[in-house]
C-alpha cells in the first residue's frame, strides 16, 4: 500500500515535446505530410483514412475525431463488433495494428531528451519536468526510508519518466508481475507502454526494460533523433 499516489497526465511530457491528446493527430499528419517518419508510411495512410471513414458516423455519435484516444476507442469498439464501413475483419485488425504505429512513430519523433556534451562524449538526460521530479521523489525518500512508499499512475505511452528514473537509478516496478519488492516504486501505465509487449503463447504483458534495451543496442538512431 503506498502512502501517497502520484497521477501523471499527457501534459507532463508536453514540456519534452510530446504532443497533447487533442493535438496529437495533427502533429501526426504534419510529421507524416513533411516526409519525417522514416517507417510506417502506410499505417499513416491507413489510419487518416479510417479517421476520414469516421466522419459518416461523426454526426450520429459523440465523437471527437480530432482526439487520439477517442478515435482509438473508436477502432477498438469497430473491431469489437465487427463493423465499420466497408472494413472486413483483417482490414479491422490492421486498423488498429496501423493505429499503434502511428502513435510510437508520433512520440519517438516528438519526444526530445537534452544532450549533454562532454568531450568526445555525449552524454542524454532526461526530459527536464521529469528528472526534476524523480530528484524531488528520492529526495523525500531519503527523508522518509525505510516506510515510506510512493506509487505513480500514468496514462502516457512515452518512456521519459522510465528514462529519468534509470539516468537517477530509481527503480520501478510496473506491477506486471506478482512479485514486488519494497525499494522499488509501484508504477502503473494504465494506457500501456511503447516498451511492452503481449506475448502470443501465454497472452502476458511483457517489458522490455530500457537497460536490457540501451545495453544491447545502445542509443544508435535515437541519439539523432534527440539531438
Amino acid at each position: 500500500m503506498a502512502d501517497t499516489v502520484f497521477i501523471i497526465g499527457a501534459g507532463a511530457s508536453k514540456q519534452a515535446g510530446v504532443p497533447l491528446m487533442a493535438e496529437f493527430l495533427d502533429t501526426a499528419h504534419d510529421l507524416w505530410k513533411l516526409k519525417k517518419i522514416r517507417n510506417g508510411d502506410q499505417s499513416f495512410q491507413e489510419v487518416f483514412k479510417g479517421i476520414g471513414d469516421l466522419q459518416q458516423v461523426h454526426s450520429k455519435a459523440q465523437l471527437d475525431i480530432h482526439n487520439v484516444e477517442s478515435v482509438f476507442a473508436a477502432f477498438e469498439m469497430a473491431r469489437t463488433i465487427r463493423q465499420f464501413a466497408q472494413y472486413n475483419e483483417e482490414q479491422l485488425n490492421q486498423l488498429l495494428r496501423a493505429m499503434k504505429t502511428v502513435i510510437v512513430n508520433t512520440i519517438e519523433r516528438t519526444l526530445h531528451l537534452p544532450v549533454e556534451h562532454m568531450g568526445q562524449q555525449n552524454k542524454i538526460r532526461p526530459a527536464p519536468p521529469y528528472e526534476e521530479f524523480v530528484n524531488l521523489l528520492m529526495e523525500i525518500m531519503n527523508k522518509r526510508r525505510p516506510t515510506y512508499r510512493f506509487a505513480i499512475i500514468t496514462f502516457n505511452y512515452d518512456l521519459a519518466f522510465d528514462y529519468a528514473a534509470r539516468f537517477l537509478f530509481l527503480p520501478i516496478n510496473y506491477c506486471l508481475e506478482s512479485n514486488e519488492r519494497t525499494d522499488e516504486i509501484a508504477f502503473l501505465k494504465l494506457h500501456g507502454s511503447l516498451n511492452w509487449v503481449k506475448c502470443l503463447g501465454c497472452q502476458k504483458i511483457i517489458p522490455w526494460h530500457l537497460d536490457k534495451y540501451l545495453s544491447k543496442y545502445g542509443w544508435g538512431d535515437l541519439y539523432e533523433q534527440n539531438h
